[in-house]
Order: structure tokens, then C-alpha cells, then sequence
């Protein structure tokens, strides 16, 4: 169902800047809560960019896991992270989200220094343009079933999406990766398996 090994320094890709782009939830589930979700899910908050929708079923089968995915990503970038603070968001025609890259340094310190996105559509309607700087082309990558798109947030991460692109439904869930200070409560990953424990 969910792939949690693929948060794997193997699979880091480098430029333009470090990302991971795998198969991490089951193709088969993703298709298969597609149209009731799209059916029942509502609106709570809508932006320019995108829209904050209801809770995606996939957002409780996360929270399950919620301390071995921060472990992973840390152990991924040697990061400090938290908490993780998770969402679902939909496209529709009016949405567009231009190029940008999350770096928003507070004191020398980035409060999120990973993002994460869980393409979940039944099928693929566009997935994220990344970026060689801010006015640079895009170049699409992701957007299948289930793919997960994970990066570290930093100077360079410029990435964009739905520009050019119509969809009245492009649902995602949004992983935000945070450390100390967040306003959500820490989560305890002293119980859970370091990344040199998880093949033994």
C-alpha cells in the first residue's frame, strides 16, 4: 500500500536540485478512492493558487506513519524535522501555481526544509515543473497515481505547476516538513528504526 523504503538515499536525484520522485502508494488504491472522493470532497479553502480540500482518505493511512516518514527524511538529508503537517489540494481551471521555491529563511534557518507531494489523481493530469532558476523553463516531471515528489527546500528548489494546464480536479496531498518551533506538536521517532537499522 504504502512504499516507505523508497525514502532511500539511493534515489536521490541532484539537479536541478535534490529531489526524490518514486512509487509510493499503491496505483491500484489511488484509482480506487478517486471517484468517491472527487464526488464528496469540498472546498475549505480557496486561494488563487489551488484549493484546500477535505481530507483525503490517504491522509489517515499517513498519519499512521507519520513518525517513520519524518525519520526517513531526515535520515534522507540529515535534516532536523519534527513534525510533519499534511493536507490535500485540488486544481481546478482557475488555479496556477508559478514558478517559486518555498525558501523563506527566518535568522539563517528554514522552519520547513523539505516539501512533499502525493500525486493522486486516477490517472495522470499534470504533475510539477522544476526549475533551473526562477525564470528558467520548466520541465514536468511526476504526476502518476500514487508517485511521490519529495525535496529539500533550499535557494534553488524553483518549481511550479498547473501552468498552461486545465483540470477541473488535480488533487494532491501536500507533505510539509517542519522543525522545532512549528506550531504542531513534535512527534517521538525515538522508537523507530534509523535508516542503517531498516534492512536488517
Amino acid at each position: 500500500m504504502i512504499n516507505l523504503a523508497a525514502i532511500h538515499r539511493d534515489n536521490i536525484i541532484l539537479e536541478p536540485f535534490e529531489h526524490i520522485l518514486v512509487d509510493f502508494i499503491d496505483a491500484d488504491y489511488v484509482r480506487d478512492t478517486y471517484a468517491e472522493y472527487e464526488e464528496s470532497s469540498v472546498v475549505l479553502t480557496q486561494f488563487n493558487e489551488f484549493n484546500n480540500q477535505s481530507p483525503h482518505p490517504l491522509q489517515k493511512l499517513l498519519e499512521q506513519h507519520r513518525g517513520e516518514i519524518i525519520k526517513r527524511v531526515n535520515d534522507l538529508w540529515d535534516l532536523d524535522i519534527v513534525t510533519v503537517s499534511i493536507s490535500t489540494s485540488m486544481f481546478d481551471k482557475t488555479s496556477k501555481l508559478d514558478a517559486h521555491n518555498d525558501y523563506y529563511p527566518d535568522d539563517g534557518s528554514l522552519s520547513i526544509p523539505a516539501r512533499g507531494i502525493i500525486y493522486l489523481n486516477d490517472e495522470k493530469v499534470f504533475g510539477t515543473n522544476i526549475h533551473q532558476s526562477e525564470r528558467g523553463l520548466g520541465v514536468e516531471i511526476g504526476g502518476m497515481p500514487g508517485q511521490l515528489l519529495l525535496f529539500k527546500v533550499s535557494e534553488n528548489s524553483w518549481h511550479s505547476a498547473g501552468v498552461n494546464c486545465c483540470s477541473n480536479f488535480r488533487i494532491a496531498v501536500n507533505l510539509l516538513l517542519k522543525r522545532e518551533g512549528s506550531i504542531q506538536t513534535p512527534v517521538n521517532t525515538s522508537n523507530i528504526k534509523t535508516d542503517s537499522e531498516y534492512n536488517s
